[in-house]
């Protein structure tokens, strides 16, 4: 699990911390995939700068934004070419209007409910996915990554399952 408030020196305030973001330069046939984000501050995933030729496959983002909303994945300039398939977070974003967004699992990272619904616990940060979840068998084998976060090979059912986990 990738936290976004893990501990930091004296002069860096925690509270600006963000999960998985690209501000500098274009991102260009770039793969961000099988990644568990548990996020606090404005997004989970964030191309701000822009993304090309990419794909951001296979993650799952949670957590609530204080003041901000769900924990979301984001493609901020331009996302030509890019996909944006089989992640479970609590929304998505393309500013860019360019992205191909499909097969995702919008979820409310916020109220809980979701959370219980989907993963084992995510009080104890453990987001592998639920047997029942309504992610597994649900995704797409189109831009799926051969396995998820643990190795494990997609897909293990029938159908590859959204979000960095699968459930064998």
């Amino acid at each position: 699990v990738y936290e976004s408030t893990p501990s930091f020196p004296p002069n860096m305030n925690p509270a600006n911390t963000q999960g998985i973001n690209q501000y500098d330069n274009k991102c260009n046939s770039c793969t961000l995939e099988n990644n568990i984000v548990y996020a606090n501050h404005w997004w989970g995933i964030g191309m701000v700068r822009g993304i090309e030729n990419s794909e951001i496959r296979g993650n799952t983002v949670y957590g609530c934004i204080s003041g901000n909303g769900e924990a979301r994945i984001m493609v901020q300039l331009e996302g030509q070419n890019t996909y944006i398939w089989n992640n479970i977070a609590g929304a998505f974003v393309d500013e860019s209007g360019q992205a191909n967004l499909n097969n995702n699992k919008d979820i409310s990272t916020c109220s809980g409910s979701d959370g219980t619904t989907y993963f084992v616990n995510v009080n104890d940060q453990d987001f592998h996915l639920k047997p029942t979840a309504p992610a597994v068998d649900a995704g797409s084998t189109n831009h799926a990554p051969s396995d998820d976060f643990e190795g494990d090979i997609r897909a293990c059912g029938s159908i590859v399952d959204i979000g960095a986990d699968e459930v064998c």
